[in-house]
């Protein structure tokens, strides 16, 4: 049987489909812990920042704001970045190890909450942490450079956290796997990775220009469905990989 992005998609959406409920709660709880994690850690940070912009910004242009910051003001900028970027990995990680153990139990007809998979969801997300962190410095780098790299590191190791998880291999050896397995089937997820990337950027976009919606709802809303895109994402590359081995 010939494997066609169309026959992956119509799999993956009705597994989607079915299970909707299902990806919405944990779309929604990581999206919860996400939350708490900005407000405690990012929050304040990025209070004094704003407060710091609206005076500056009277008189002065993005790049003269940060070439006249003090070194305490540079210093606050990094702590904001790296707080708020770690954040998100925790997300994605979170999310990532759920759904990736989720998908067989579900296959299999099991049950989810038994102590063994929530034990696998706890025992994945070290390495799914370190794996997103030394991608995501890949991937940031690529946009750096030359922009077009990072959109290629981004489709390579797409496929990464099922190796991580579902073959349990090292980190490197992940990413590895990764990009030997995206490049064989280029054609089959470089769509659905633009199509995920469009989506994320529209959604940002939407919820940028929302300025009625009180702040705390719009990250919730942002992130809950961030995290659907994501889930839908995962779904359809598991059921890729699957499908090849």
């Amino acid at each position: 049987m010939s494997i066609t992005a169309n026959l992956l998609y119509r799999e993956a959406k009705n597994f989607f489909q079915n299970r909707i409920l299902i990806f919405i709660i944990i779309s929604l709880l990581t999206s919860v812990v996400t939350m708490l994690l900005y407000y405690i850690f990012a929050l304040p940070i990025s209070e004094k920042i704003i407060i710091f912009n609206k005076q500056q910004l009277k008189d002065s242009s993005l790049f003269e704001i940060i070439k006249n910051m003090s070194m305490q003001d540079k210093s606050l900028m990094l702590r904001f970045f790296i707080i708020n970027t770690s954040i998100e990995l925790i997300n994605c990680s979170i999310l990532y190890s759920i759904i990736l153990n989720l998908i067989p139990v579900v296959v299999s007809k099991k049950n989810f909450l038994s102590f063994y998979n929530i034990n696998q969801c706890i025992l994945s997300f070290p390495k799914m942490f370190l794996l997103n962190f030394l991608a995501n410095i890949l991937i940031q780098l690529g946009f750096i450079i030359l922009f077009i790299p990072g959109i290629l590191f981004t489709i390579l190791f797409s496929m990464s956290p099922i190796f991580l998880v579902n073959d349990k291999s090292g980190i490197i050896k992940s990413l590895i796997n990764s990009n030997f397995l995206v490049f064989k089937n280029i054609k089959l997820i470089i769509p659905v990775i633009i199509i995920s990337l469009i989506s994320k950027i529209i959604l940002l976009l939407f919820f940028t220009i929302s300025i009625h919606i009180p702040s705390y709802i719009t990250l919730l809303l942002f992130t809950t469905l961030n995290n659907l895109i994501s889930s839908f994402l995962i779904v359809y590359l598991y059921r890729l990989y699957m499908l090849l081995y």
